[in-house]
């Protein structure tokens, strides 16, 4: 009888069916890198191939929230060039890489390096998240530390590579931590007891979880592609400048306040076995009237539109030495970083012009206020 069926039509097509699902099965498994005799690669960087020749990108063309990320993106590599040791390497964008032998690198059609120039082209739809982003930038980072961009299981890359993530998980952590004095007491003091007193201030369960809570933001919330949207980024915006109204102005109503002048300095004094009196308020004179309210705030628009020129004249400097460090061959990298450079020059002119306008305001606001 099974013989019989063996030789229906129907038991020949799905025989064929089952063959060509195990094909597919096996190309998965390759894919995903439980096949040990073909080295790993992401998925996204599988859907990608490189090409002849190296198009890099100006980043002035970036949509706002993909800028947002490239940002952070140069922010991650200063970050562990400091904590980590990494080589300093300028951090660039590419419409479409050249050919490697990267031929062990889960990320071999995301990126590319050029060892002579110390720049690092990487893949422009990698800006689209800015968690793969920021783990291509350490993976890459971690490869040009050892001086082999070819091998996934290199020991001395694992090594650095896993520092890397250890080194960003704890920014992460500091980012979501409270600027409240506690907050800002390390973790790593093997002999302070400082984060046990805050726990101790607790003394029930709730309690304690409401001090950590209030130390560090362990809120989950869920990842939407809206945090960058036009909409989020101006409420953040408003929302950031009214905090900073409140607290200036908390500041100067409560400076004459003895309590609340000395009460934060008092406990970082007791958190940290400091003599009484060795830490100073912040403010040392009390503000009176509306036109020193003003003319306070006439003066710090003006130092941070100082510090935006410096910013400026250093941008310059950096165009003349971009000018004249790259020779004749390397046209498409000096347009590129150049470009960078003009785009970051309009967006600190621009900055300046908006403080200007501020400061002119409240110049006019105080002379409606003596009138």
């Amino acid at each position: 009888m099974m013989k019989l069926f063996e030789n229906t039509d129907i038991f020949k097509e799905l025989s064929s069916i089952e063959e060509m699902l195990g094909l597919k099965a096996q190309n998965a498994l390759k894919i995903s890198g439980k096949d040990k005799a073909r080295p790993y690669i992401d998925l996204r960087d599988a859907q990608w191939s490189n090409s002849d020749t190296l198009r890099p990108m100006d980043v002035s063309k970036l949509s706002p929230s993909n800028f947002v990320i490239y940002r952070f993106g140069l922010f991650l590599s200063r970050l562990l060039k400091s904590r980590c040791d990494f080589p300093k390497v300028t951090v660039l964008l590419a419409d479409s890489l050249p050919h490697n032998n990267y031929l062990k690198n889960a990320y071999r059609h995301s990126y590319h390096y050029e060892d002579d120039k110390e720049i690092l082209f990487v893949r422009k739809e990698r800006t689209e998240s800015v968690g793969e982003f920021c783990v291509v930038v350490a993976h890459a980072l971690s490869h040009i530390k050892i001086g082999d961009m070819r091998d996934d299981n290199h020991p001395f890359f694992l090594r650095h590579f896993y520092r890397a993530l250890r080194v960003i998980c704890t920014d992460m952590f500091f980012g979501r931590a409270s600027h409240s004095p506690l907050a800002n007491i390390s973790l790593d003091a093997p002999t302070s007891n400082s984060w046990e007193y805050a726990l101790s201030l607790g003394r029930s369960k709730s309690e304690q979880y409401n001090v950590v809570s209030g130390l560090v933001d362990l809120q989950v919330t869920e990842p939407s592609q809206l945090d960058f949207s036009p909409h989020e980024l101006t409420a953040r915006l408003d929302m950031a400048s009214e905090s900073n109204l409140k607290e200036e102005l908390s500041t100067l109503i409560n400076s004459g306040n003895t309590l609340s002048s000395t009460y934060l300095e008092n406990k970082i004094e007791k958190l940290n076995n400091l003599p009484p009196g060795s830490v100073k308020p912040a403010h040392s004179k009390k503000i009176n009237s509306y036109v020193e309210i003003m003319e306070l705030q006439r003066e710090r628009l003006g130092l941070q539109i100082d510090e935006l020129s410096t910013e400026i004249l250093d941008n310059a400097r950096k165009t003349n030495d971009v000018s004249q460090s790259l020779s004749v061959g390397d046209s498409d990298v000096r347009t590129t970083r150049l470009n960078n450079l003009s785009s970051t020059r309009q967006y600190l002119s621009d900055k300046i012009e908006l403080l200007n306008k501020e400061r002119t305001k409240k110049t006019a606001r105080e002379g409606e206020q003596e009138a």
